[in-house]
């Protein structure tokens, strides 16, 4: 669900740029919250901590944690996983 997030979010033509000029960090700004996904009814909580994502999600239902995205970071245009 989080690499769907990303992948949207780099696919979606937002305008990268503020009003002057300068280039946005929109995978960083604007990825932190709360994320559903309605077909799944998964739930996914996203925050950057020092850089870094760190994502706790809850699939099928909003009771339960199921599993926790951590480390994946930014390196060039791309958010990675360190294995």
């Amino acid at each position: 669900m989080l690499q769907q997030i990303i992948t949207t979010f780099k696919n979606s033509g937002i305008n990268t740029q503020d009003v002057n000029g300068r280039r946005l960090d929109l995978d960083i700004s604007n990825l932190e919250g709360a994320w559903l996904n309605k077909e799944s009814q998964s739930h996914i909580y996203i925050k950057i901590i020092n850089n870094k994502i760190i994502a706790p999600y809850s699939y099928g239902s909003n009771s339960q944690l199921n599993a926790v995205y951590y480390d994946w970071q930014k390196v060039g245009d791309n958010w990675l996983h360190a294995i």
